[in-house]
């Protein structure tokens, strides 16, 4: 009786030494999973690295590493919001014709929240909820006096994901992309003229 009740206080014991090692409410840390990469975005909650030819990602929630679906070198423009992650992959096909695929990926699910093909993206902003914006310029035949088309785009995670062009002509800044303080509104220039749209 005596080794029985010996037993239970030595294993009630470390029961309350494991519970005082782990605090209610603790999260699971980033830190040793990103060891040897280069840092490209860190926040409170999330941190994206590039090691060797593959990027990462983490948020806290998780705890643990995600290889994202993009090689470093195909980086193409980058944001990092809460637990979404934008950015353009650059793709190069025959004939030297160049496009990007446009990715919000989730580090908490692990997946692309959007995937869409698109021309050369220029600038792109993100919002918390994964809403993005981005301007893509079309690029023409060099033996055209053409100049390049831009165009400005909205894709809201409030509007079901439709892709929405919101601008668009040769006078467009391509790289004039910007969010609001309050980061519900989208800004950009044409033509030397501000122009605006919400973001939701």
């Amino acid at each position: 009786m005596g080794g029985k009740r010996l037993r239970l206080l030595v294993l009630t014991a470390a029961t309350a030494l494991l519970i005082g090692a782990a605090p209610a409410g603790a999260r699971p840390s980033c830190g040793k999973a990103r060891a040897g990469g280069q840092v490209l975005a860190k926040t409170r909650e999330a941190v994206v690295w590039g090691r060797g030819p593959d990027v990462f990602g983490c948020h806290r929630s998780v705890g643990r590493a995600r290889r994202m679906p993009i090689l470093w070198d195909g980086l193409n423009g980058f944001q990092l919001q809460g637990r979404y992650v934008a950015y353009a992959e650059l793709r190069e096909e025959q004939m030297d014709e160049f496009y990007d695929v446009l990715h919000v990926y989730d580090l908490v699910a692990g997946r692309s929240k959007v995937r869409v093909l698109r021309s050369p993206i220029s600038s792109l902003v993100l919002k918390r909820n994964g809403s993005v914006g981005y301007i893509e310029t079309n690029t023409n035949d060099p033996d055209t006096e053409d100049d390049p088309v831009s165009e400005v785009h909205a894709i809201s995670n409030e509007d079901g994901l439709r892709d929405v062009t919101l601008d668009t002509g040769p006078r467009i800044d391509p790289k004039s992309l910007s969010l609001s303080p309050d980061r519900r509104t989208m800004s950009w220039t044409h033509g030397g003229e501000t122009r605006s749209a919400p973001l939701r």
